[in-house]
């Protein structure tokens, strides 16, 4: 028997809530220069879908993309692994393992959506999952959550046994369905990594998704023109399992830092207190995703 969505939520809401409070403990004192910082980052994290980049090596910078967003881009991962999963079957040999080079992958999102499909019953075959990421900082509690997340969801483990796994690459002979993504990933300092991982993996399918505006868009183009042109891309459409049964405690963590920065800075903070009553997002919105295929020679 599957587990049920809303245990699967539970789960992540907790692992977030603790890594955030093992990076900030909610009974720390939170300085002004923090706080500062704080206000700065989640001011640019609220511009990402306008293709504008926060600093990413920043200590703060993690904690508040996983408060904030963290929930909308595992959302976003459910449906690219479910389509990841849908090719792997459809391959000639049906591929009884999947390999995936995740480009930008440190929020760890996909480790835990190909977890989400197999608590579900809805994966059959072993993952595995090279994340491409250049922040230690994103990295670090990347990982962090979702190592929290299987332990959340040991006593719920009733799907299937098949194992989700990430490495730093792919075993030279494996031989099951090879693919790569790129989650909101589409910057120029992603282009020779992207170039180097194609060429040694040698992936036959792929998938990127952005935010639905032209800059995101030519960023795309380019790394298609320099880096994929042995594939036919194709624009697709991304449906899928969503969780969104909300995120209390995360909410709670949030509305505490919230109020310690407003203590200590509330000029700074008072321009971006509308953040502060944004629901976690169950969807995120305003998304364009593209798949790609190699060319049939």
């Amino acid at each position: 028997m599957a587990a049920d969505t809303v245990a699967i939520n539970l789960a992540l809401d907790l692992a977030v809530f603790q890594a955030a409070r093992e990076i900030l403990p909610c009974n720390s004192d939170v300085d002004e220069e923090t706080a500062v910082k704080v206000c700065s980052q989640l001011k640019m994290l609220a511009n990402l879908r306008s293709g504008k980049q926060p600093d990413y090596n920043e200590r703060v910078t993690p904690l508040l993309y996983s408060t904030w967003f963290q929930l909308g881009h595992v959302n976003l991962a459910i449906c690219v692994a479910a389509k990841i999963v849908k090719y792997s079957r459809l391959t000639p040999t049906n591929a009884s393992a999947i390999g995936v080079i995740d480009f930008g992958g440190g929020t760890y999102a996909l480790p835990i959506a190909f977890e989400v499909l197999r608590l579900l019953g809805k994966l059959q075959s072993d993952v595995t999952i090279v994340s491409v990421e250049k922040s230690r900082e994103m990295d670090y509690t990347g990982r962090r959550i979702w190592q929290l997340f299987r332990e959340e969801t040991r006593s719920i483990n009733v799907g299937s046994a098949f194992s989700v796994r990430v490495g730093y690459q792919l075993d030279p002979s494996f031989d099951g369905a090879k693919c790569f993504s790129m989650m909101h990933a589409a910057f120029p300092d992603i282009k020779d990594a992207l170039k180097q991982h194609v060429a040694e993996v040698e992936p036959s399918y792929g998938i990127a998704t952005i935010n639905s505006n032209q800059q995101s868009r030519a960023r795309l183009d380019k790394l298609e023109q320099d880096c994929l042109s042995d594939f036919s891309p194709a624009k697709i459409d991304l449906h899928g399992i969503c969780l969104g049964h909300g995120m209390p405690m995360t909410m709670a963590y949030r509305n505490w830092l919230w109020k310690r920065i407003d203590s200590l800075n509330a000029d700074r903070a008072r321009s971006i207190r509308w953040l502060i009553q944004r629901e976690i997002p169950s969807w995120p919105k305003s998304v364009e995703a593209r798949e790609y295929e190699t060319l049939p020679w």
